[in-house]
């Protein structure tokens, strides 16, 4: 018996786990039969190869046992209709609830999550697959304004977001019987064109799914994660939350949280399971019993978060209410002993100790803003500054200096009446050992620093002589007079030759290699993607993108903003 005769003979009991329930109408419909006829044109020579795709093998005892009567299982272990279809947790477990209300399958409690969570971990989506379809899970209203009358898409737009759909993946035959259930179902014509395009845009095998699955392990979350959240209605909220595991993909939480607005703190505990390495779906309440109040921050909440591959940070929301409309949207950044940072309003970023953030964007972006909210030149209206897990947002600039922060400026002012050296002296100070340190160990340390950058035999000048290359390494060098463990360059190499950047890229990546993390405003991109470990783009005071050099560079959505027309 071929896998195809079989797929269609059973085509009414696998109608359950393409989610549709109910019987198919036995009426005979001329238009119907006609349009049907058109989808098996899509086995054409050019796709022929795609109907015997592989499938992926099913090895848990307690899904074969359950699902094999009506799933057959095959020599290579794969079960029919189950091994060509892969789609996230809710969508499994919306399959069981069919299964057992149509087929009466029998399952306790128990065996449902034991069979969900198998299904959702080794025929899910891959972390990137998931990422688009995201706030289905995580109930948000999310308009798809950009759905062309003309793509095949808007068949399914019309009764649901399109995203309900893309969130299965399955193999080009199971698409077309999909669609021939569906379209008989909900009586409408179906055409190849839509079966063509769900194939082309949610294939069962992708590049991500297959880099993925051949390296899913248990999650690694446990231990101290820092939490930047936001509640509408009730501002902004910082804090941390400890996670420790309860079993292989089981967790337990504890979350406090600490309101920007008025200082109020909210405990809340809870319990979840990550589902293929990444997809994190749990409960948690408050510490103190909910009031009657619908937005009441105790309220017991169910949790979506999506959790970066290399289990660095994870983003989400804690949602509850008749229909969800309250909650946490949650940004999470896993502690370290290194040095962290996080700043929010509408954006977030961390970085650690030794690596080099660039910081990218057309003019008026937010670039400089950015940095200034973090060094304490300017103060934020609400959100929330981290450093080293603790806040800073309300210390003046100053103090943040003493913790370890310093900064250069695009406009370069030092003091006119001093020499070069003293306006280093100056820097160090007031930096972060200035409280230690008297005014000839000061100079000391600033000619160790002006040798460092390359300007110490103009030391005994008076630094307004200086010009404007000069100036900025004098910014630079006062900078690091400071002693610090974040370093802030805005424009740095503005204004200079080549070789004279090149200078400038050695010197930061000497600074670098003391152990200074280091965030680079520039628009010189050669020297930007020279330095860097990681971009972070900015456009109208939105962070757009953030991730590798290469990658980032390649984003059409940084190219449209940042550097132009898309390249050829």
């Amino acid at each position: 018996m071929s896998r195809i005769g079989s797929l269609r003979r059973l085509a009414v009991s696998l109608a359950v786990c393409a989610l549709l329930a109910g019987n198919v109408s036995g009426q005979s419909n001329p238009e119907l039969s006609q349009a049907q006829e058109s989808l098996h044109k899509v086995a054409t020579t050019e796709t022929a190869g795609a109907l015997h795709e592989e499938g992926v093998p099913v090895t848990d005892p307690l899904v074969m046992a359950k699902c094999g009567s009506c799933h057959a299982r095959h020599d290579k272990g794969n079960m029919e209709r189950i091994s060509w279809a892969r789609t996230t947790p809710e969508g499994w477990q919306n399959a069981l609830k069919r299964m057992i209300l149509v087929k009466g399958v029998s399952l306790t409690a128990q065996e449902g999550r034991l069979i969900a969570r198998y299904l959702s971990t080794y025929h899910g989506l891959a972390p990137e697959e998931g990422v688009p379809v995201r706030h289905i899970a995580e109930r948000r209203i999310h308009e798809e304004s950009n759905i062309a009358d003309s793509d095949p898409g808007k068949a399914c737009a019309k009764c649901h977001a399109l995203a309900l759909t893309l969130s299965w993946r399955r193999s080009l035959e199971d698409w077309k019987q999909f669609v021939e259930l569906h379209s008989a179902r909900y009586m409408f014509s179906p055409n190849a064109e839509i079966v063509a395009y769900l194939a082309r845009v949610a294939p069962l095998h992708s590049p991500e799914w297959e880099a993925w699955s051949a390296r899913t392990n248990l999650p690694n979350l446990a231990g101290r994660w820092l939490v930047i959240a936001s509640m509408p209605g009730h501002g902004k909220y910082y804090g941390e939350m400890q996670v420790d595991r309860a079993g292989d993909d089981e967790f337990t939480t504890r979350a406090n949280l600490t309101s920007v607005r008025d200082g109020s703190r909210t405990l809340r505990t809870g319990r979840s399971v990550v589902y293929g390495d990444y997809a994190w779906r749990g409960r948690s309440k408050g510490g103190e019993p909910a009031s009657s109040a619908p937005d009441d921050r105790s309220s017991e909440a169910r949790e979506v978060l999506w959790i970066a591959p290399d289990h660095s940070r994870a983003e989400g929301r804690w949602f509850w209410g008749q229909y969800q409309e309250f909650g946490f949207d949650v940004q999470l950044q896993r502690a370290s002993s290194n040095t962290t940072l996080l700043a929010i309003d509408r954006v977030t970023f961390a970085l650690e100790r030794n690596q080099i953030l660039g910081l990218i964007g057309p003019n008026g972006a937010g670039k400089t803003t950015l940095v200034s909210l973090v060094s304490g030149t300017l103060q934020p209206t609400e959100g929330s500054v981290l450093f080293e897990g603790k806040p800073i947002h309300r210390l003046a600039g100053f103090r943040r200096a003493l913790l370890g922060i310093a900064r250069t400026f695009q406009v370069m002012r030092p003091f006119p009446g001093l020499t070069v050296l003293d306006n280093v002296a100056v820097g160090a100070l007031f930096g972060a050992a200035g409280s230690t340190r008297q005014l000839a160990a000061a100079r000391e340390d600033a000619n160790r620093w002006l040798h460092f950058v390359g300007l110490d035999h103009r030391a005994r000048q008076r630094a307004d002589a200086l010009g404007g290359p000069d100036r900025k390494r004098l910014e630079l060098a006062k900078a690091l007079a400071m002693r610090p463990k974040l370093l802030l360059l805005d424009e740095v190499m503005a204004g200079l030759n080549p070789v004279e950047i090149e200078e400038v890229i050695t010197v930061i990546k000497k600074v670098r290699d003391q152990g200074i993390s280091i965030v680079v405003i520039e628009h010189v991109m050669k020297a930007i993607q020279s330095l860097s470990d990681r971009l972070l783009v900015l456009h109208h005071g939105e962070k757009i993108a953030e991730g590798k050099p290469e990658e980032v560079l390649r984003n059409d959505q940084v190219i449209a903003a940042y550097l132009g027309s898309k390249r050829r």
